[in-house]
């Protein structure tokens, strides 16, 4: 036998490529798929079917059906009777460029609405993630995944400062906030918003304890320089005002409860109006002498005082001091509030050359003694004094 030598090869068919997968159109990705689609259609080589309208029966044929296989039955329904890729392509194009405009604008505003998100006072962490993880949901939904590391900074950021400027200073500093989790972060800070109303019922319980502990001491001294027992007290709906110790003590006393109804402070406008003017004063006097505001509840004390010392309509020929103690007030002693006052130094060590007086600030007399109440800026502290003089035109 001879030797005998293979065939050649015979040209056959062009052989497509297989592996590569057509991705699948929905309602909000066209731009993307698109993209796909063009690199997809390249690779087996027939791009130019539909770029340039070339006219090759095999190419199109094969055109098509990745096309069929990248877009939902819905759409293979409306527009699979076309006779070229060409014409499927072009109106695949047209269908979705709208819905890609809409999808757009819709995301434009979410995330308007994204940077523009705020913490109120009154929310609670619980609430605001709901809105913040709803907003990142709908943007995801519409194509774009907000990182975790952006969401846990748009979150710290949108706190309000003044309940949690002190934690998020802490987790700033100790965590890496491009790699911490949102969840964790939410947690922590879920942790130390119980922690704070905690601290809030407490102290909404001690101011409830202080406004009761005043009351009684207030009824006990009015009831002695009145030589009466108390009546009747008019209040609002506070809950320093009806709480269970209060009310308790109101009954014992035989004391009738006048309460006046929620938002209604018309219904109390005696003591509205008093509170107005009292302020009012205090405003007047602070300004006046450039005192500063954390002054304030010497200026109030202040005010008191001078309020029912001077006349009122309600009054005739008396003021309500007259009126209540049954005698005439004495107020050459009283001075303009705020003014220079110096007080004289008692120190039995004083060198002959030593000052012997100190500049102070007049707040007014001291209750219950013969002696000035006067203010030390350098110590911040209050001094009580009867060797004063004052300069009442400098303040």
């Amino acid at each position: 036998m001879g030797d005998t030598t293979p065939p050649p090869p015979t040209k056959g068919k062009e052989s497509w490529p297989s592996s590569v997968q057509c991705p699948m159109l929905t309602a909000t990705n066209y731009t993307v798929w698109a993209m796909r689609m063009k690199v997809v259609l390249r690779v087996h080589k027939v791009w130019d079917t539909i770029n340039s309208g070339v006219s090759d029966e095999d190419k199109n044929d094969m055109a098509m059906a990745l096309l069929f296989q990248s877009i939902p039955e819905t759409l293979i329904r409306q527009i699979g009777d076309q006779e070229t890729a060409k014409a499927m392509w072009d109106l695949i194009k047209t269908r979705h460029l709208g819905a890609e405009r809409v999808r757009e604008a819709r995301l434009q505003t979410s995330s308007m609405e994204f940077d523009n998100m705020k913490m109120n006072e009154s929310d609670s962490i619980d609430n605001f993630v709901g809105k913040l993880s709803s907003i990142a949901s709908k943007s995801a939904a519409l194509g774009e995944v907000i990182d975790e590391a952006r969401l846990v900074k748009k979150f710290l950021k949108s706190l309000p400062r003044s309940k949690y400027i002190q934690m998020v200073s802490s987790l700033e500093q100790v965590l890496d906030l491009n790699k911490t989790g949102f969840e964790d972060v939410v947690g922590r800070l879920r942790a130390y918003e119980k922690r704070i109303r905690e601290e809030e019922i407490q102290g909404g319980a001690q101011e409830k304890s202080e406004a009761f502990e005043s009351f009684k001491k207030f009824k006990a001294l009015i009831e002695t320089e009145a030589g009466l027992p108390m009546k009747t007290l008019r209040t609002d709906r506070g809950g320093k005002f009806t709480s269970r110790d209060f009310n308790r003590f109101c009954d014992e006393s035989e004391i009738i409860r006048h309460l006046t109804a929620p938002y209604t402070p018309q219904q109390n406008g005696g003591v509205e109006r008093r509170n107005r003017t009292l302020m009012g004063m205090v405003r007047s006097i602070l300004k006046a002498m450039q005192v500063p505001n954390y002054m304030w509840g010497e200026a109030a004390r202040h005010s008191t005082f001078l309020i029912n010392r001077v006349p009122t309509r309600a009054l005739v020929d008396q003021t309500p001091y007259e009126r209540f103690k049954k005698k005439k007030p004495i107020i050459e002693h009283v001075r303009v509030f705020g003014c220079m006052a110096y007080a004289k130094i008692d120190n039995v060590h004083l060198k002959k050359l030593d000052d012997r007086s100190r500049q102070l600030v007049y707040l007014g007399s001291e209750t219950g003694s013969k002696a000035y109440r006067l203010f030390d800026s350098n110590t911040r502290k209050i001094v009580v004094s009867r060797d004063v003089v004052f300069d009442e035109n400098k303040g």
